[in-house]
């Protein structure tokens, strides 16, 4: 009787050891998976998918614009569109954000900021976009002269390079539009006479939308896109003239909180996967550059 009780203790000593085990296992895999999706070492299919969204939207709308001459309006299906450059760009900002959160948890003491800086981003991927910038605008600046949006992009992926926990701030970036377009302009604004297609201000709100997700989570990342969007819905309400933006550039901060809404849930699910859109995400530089040459050169728009 004594030995039987001796080994009921045993057994049950050895189950709870076991869980422990498994316990501390299951939070180390957990935690390598986080660390390697700030890393950029594992691909999340759910993210991969929505990036192929945003692309497969771009295009959509790029070819209701060359080929069937669509206005962006509320009846457009260029409307629907709006919600390209939030997604890709919340996404970017998303990722950036865990890669600075990570890097924060560590014992960064003896680090300098330009070591920092070196560890949060990903020079390759900026030299890419960088890449890109050239040979779109070699021909959209000839025809349009404007700076394609990827021109926007890289400007402020270099400033959340540069400004890493201070990059939230770009949230009221839209306050300084009216700087930037008597800046870059110096007459009336309208969309036709910008420098930038894609003012650089909404692309950097948008980007930092995506890095309060990733930095801090979904309640102030949401908190802070409804302010800003609700902020620019008021004043195009009440001013002829807006303060901020004026359609149709208002449209993509209409769409930035759903954007984030987005971001947050493939960052929980992780899984889900469309095949051709997570493989077009994998690769969003090059079918954004390949789409734009297709599109632009079999256009009326270029004869």
């Amino acid at each position: 009787m004594a030995s039987s009780r001796k080994n009921s203790k045993e057994t049950r000593a050895r189950s709870r050891r076991s869980a422990k085990r498994s316990q501390k296992t299951s939070s180390k895999t957990a935690g390598t998976a986080k660390d390697e999706l700030s890393n950029g070492k594992t691909r999340v299919s759910a993210l991969d998918t929505l990036r192929g969204l945003a692309i497969l939207l771009m295009i959509v709308d790029h070819a209701a614009w060359l080929y069937w001459d669509q206005s962006i309006s509320p009846s457009s299906i260029r409307f629907v569109t709006r919600l390209s450059m939030p997604l890709f760009c919340v996404l970017l900002g998303y990722l950036a954000g865990l890669k600075i959160q990570r890097s924060l948890t560590k014992d960064s003491q003896s680090t300098n900021y330009f070591q920092l800086i070196q560890a949060t981003t990903n020079w390759a991927r900026v030299l890419q976009i960088l890449a890109a910038v050239v040979a779109i605008n070699l021909l959209y600046f000839n025809l349009f002269h404007q700076f394609e949006i990827l021109a926007s992009i890289l400007i402020v992926v270099l400033a959340m390079a540069l400004a890493r926990s201070g990059f939230c701030i770009a949230m009221l970036a839209p306050l300084l539009f009216p700087l930037e377009a008597t800046w870059l302009v110096h007459k009336p604004v309208d969309t036709e006479t910008l420098l930038f297609d894609f003012p650089v201000t909404v692309v950097a709100c948008c980007t930092a939308g995506g890095f309060m997700l990733g930095r801090f989570g979904l309640r102030p990342a949401m908190l802070s896109t409804l302010a800003v969007g609700s902020l620019a819905g008021i004043d195009n309400l009440m001013h002829a003239t807006p303060f901020l933006y004026a359609p149709p550039t208002v449209y993509v901060l209409y769409f930035l909180p759903l954007a984030t809404v987005m971001v947050w849930w493939a960052g929980k699910t992780k899984e889900f996967d469309i095949p051709v859109m997570s493989w077009i995400g994998r690769y969003p530089i090059t079918v954004y550059l390949l789409q734009y040459y297709l599109l632009l050169l079999f256009s009326e728009k270029i004869q």
